[in-house]
C-alpha cells in the first residue's frame, strides 16, 4: 500500500511539473505575439520604409555607415594582430605566377633555361649562382642582378594586371619590399643608422626586416582606391555636365570639357613659412609675409593630356628675379585622380622650378 502512493505522488508531481511548463510556453508565445504586432503597428505607423526608394536610401545610408565603420577599423593599428611573415626559398621563389609551369625538372631532372634553352639541373634554380646565360635560373636570388632585366616577382599576387615585381638588386637587401616579405627569405638586416626615421618616405607597411605578412592591407588598400576611383568618375560626369556648353579652345580644358570647372579655380596651400595661391588654369602665386608676392608661373600649356595616365600642367613665364641666368620660374601641375579638387604636395625640385601636386575628378 505505501509503494501504491508513493508511486502515485510521483506522478501527481510530474503532471504539476507538465502542466507548469505549458503555462509557461503559452505565456512566451502571447508575450511573442504581442511583440509582433507592435512591430506591425510601427510598420504601418511609418517607422520603416515603405517605398522601394526609401528602402534603397535606407540600404545606401547602411552601407555607407558600414564603410565608414570599415575604413575606422582598418586603420587602427589596435585592431590589428600582425604576424611575422614566414619566409623561405623554393624552386619557384620570384617566379612570375604565368611562368611558373616552366619551373619543373625533365624525366632527367634538367631545367630548360627559359630564353637560351641551355639546360641546367633542375637543383641549381634558385641556388644564389648563376647558370644560365639568360639568367633565368636565379629568379629568386640577386645573383643574376647584373642582368638589368631579371625581376623578382612577389610570391602574394593581387591581380596580373598590375604585379608586384621588383628588380632583384632589392632580393635580401633588408628592406621589406613584397607585402609577404617573400623577398627577405634571407633574414638580413639594415643596420639601425642607415634606416630612414622620416615616415613621410616610408610606406604603409613596415620596411625593414624582419618582415611581417601585410597582404590583407595591400589588398584593402587597393579596394579603398578602386572605391575612390569609382566615385571620382561620378563625379567627374557632373563636371563634363558643367563644361559641356562653355568655351574650349583648342581642348584647354579637356577633350569633354572637364577641366573647365578649374578654370577659376584657386586654392590656397602653406608649407612652412611660405604661403601659395594656385590657380592651375590662371597662375601660381608665393607669399613670404611680409615681403610682396612672387608669381611662380602664368600662361598654362599642357604637357601631357592622360599620355600613360599622366596630366601635366605647366605655368610658363613666372618672376625671375633671384633666378640662375635670369630665367623665368615655371610651375608644373600633375593632377591625380580624387574625389575632390586639392592640392596635396608642392616643393621646389631645383631653383626656380616648382612641381605641384593635385587629385581632382576631372582626371578619374
Amino acid at each position: 500500500m505505501a509503494t501504491f502512493l508513493g508511486k502515485l505522488r510521483g506522478r501527481r508531481l510530474l503532471l504539476v511539473i507538465a502542466l507548469l511548463a505549458i503555462v509557461i510556453f503559452l505565456f512566451l508565445q502571447i508575450f511573442s505575439f504581442k511583440v509582433l504586432s507592435r512591430g506591425a503597428r510601427g510598420l504601418g505607423r511609418g517607422r520603416f520604409p515603405s517605398g522601394l526608394a526609401e528602402v534603397e536610401d535606407s540600404l545606401a545610408k547602411s552601407i555607407a555607415e558600414l564603410k565608414n565603420g570599415y575604413q575606422k577599423l582598418i586603420g587602427s593599428k589596435i585592431q590589428r594582430t600582425r604576424q611575422l611573415a614566414l619566409v623561405k626559398l623554393t624552386r619557384t621563389t620570384g617566379v612570375k605566377p604565368s611562368l611558373r609551369h616552366l619551373y619543373v625538372a625533365d624525366s632527367e631532372g634538367m631545367f630548360t633555361c627559359l630564353k637560351t634553352k641551355e639546360k641546367v639541373l633542375f637543383s641549381k634554380v634558385n641556388d644564389d649562382y648563376c647558370d644560365c646565360k639568360d639568367s633565368s635560373d636565379e629568379p629568386g636570388t640577386a645573383a643574376c642582378s647584373h642582368d638589368t632585366n631579371t625581376r623578382f616577382y612577389c610570391s602574394f599576387q593581387v591581380s596580373e594586371t598590375e604585379p608586384l615585381v621588383i628588380s632583384t638588386t632589392r632580393v635580401n637587401d633588408g628592406i621589406c619590399d613584397c607585402c609577404d616579405g617573400s623577398d627577405e627569405w634571407g633574414d638580413a638586416r639594415v643596420p639601425p643608422q642607415s634606416k630612414v626615421k622620416d615616415s613621410a618616405q616610408r610606406r604603409f607597411w613596415d620596411v625593414y626586416a624582419p618582415c611581417y605578412d601585410l597582404c590583407d592591407e595591400l589588398r584593402e588598400s587597393k579596394l579603398r582606391r578602386q572605391m575612390m576611383i569609382a566615385e571620382g568618375r561620378r563625379i567627374k560626369q557632373t563636371y563634363i555636365e558643367y563644361g559641356a556648353d562653355k568655351p574650349n579652345p583648342n581642348q584647354m580644358y579637356g577633350e569633354n570639357g572637364e577641366f573647365y570647372k578649374l578654370e577659376s579655380l584657386c586654392l590656397d596651400y602653406t608649407a612652412g613659412e611660405f604661403e601659395y595661391n594656385i590657380c592651375p588654369f590662371q597662375s601660381v602665386h608665393q607669399q613670404v609675409f611680409p615681403k610682396a608676392s612672387k608669381i611662380l608661373g602664368r600662361s598654362p600649356v599642357w604637357v601631357s593630356r592622360g599620355s600613360h595616365g599622366v596630366w601635366q600642367l605647366r605655368l610658363e613665364d613666372g618672376d625671375r628675379d633671384l633666378c640662375p641666368g635670369g630665367v623665368h620660374r615655371e610651375v608644373v601641375i600633375e593632377f591625380h585622380c580624387g574625389t575632390k579638387d586639392e592640392v596635396v604636395q608642392l616643393n621646389e625640385q631645383e631653383k626656380c622650378r616648382y612641381q605641384v601636386l593635385m587629385r581632382t575628378p576631372a582626371v578619374c
